[in-house]
């Protein structure tokens, strides 16, 4: 038992990636209206060309501020090596998360500044 009263233990075989506690039959109905929402209102199609929008958008900007850019990218994600004189990407990234309010979210990926918008994103 850990220090807060839950056993630590791994289960034996492939139950130690069980999630445990009980299904959540609320969910189930969310479920379903989010997948018909993705398949017959925004589609995959619709989805990748706005977040290709967006990453795109992302990726002009950084280029004009100095970071490497790769010259193509995933539609949802875009990866921003920084340029001469900055520094080093998981700095930047400390940088950005110690902002009140943050204004985006990114993670640092091999010295690579990961950037990937929400289809909510605005620009």
């Amino acid at each position: 038992m850990g220090p807060r009263g839950y056993p630590t233990a791994f289960q034996p075989g492939a139950r130690r990636l069980e999630g445990g506690g009980r299904p959540s039959y609320i969910v189930m109905p969310m479920l379903v209206a989010a997948l018909r929402l993705v398949a017959q209102q925004l589609t995959t199609r619709r989805i990748a060309a706005r977040l290709g929008e967006m990453t795109s958008l992302v990726a002009a900007q950084a280029a004009a501020l100095g970071f490497e850019v790769p010259p193509r990218h995933a539609p949802g994600i875009v990866g921003l090596r920084t340029g001469a004189g900055m520094p080093p990407a998981a700095e930047l990234v400390r940088r950005l998360a110690a902002l009140k309010p943050r204004p985006v979210l990114v993670s640092e990926r091999l010295g690579v500044i990961r950037v990937s918008p929400h289809l909510y994103n605005t620009p």
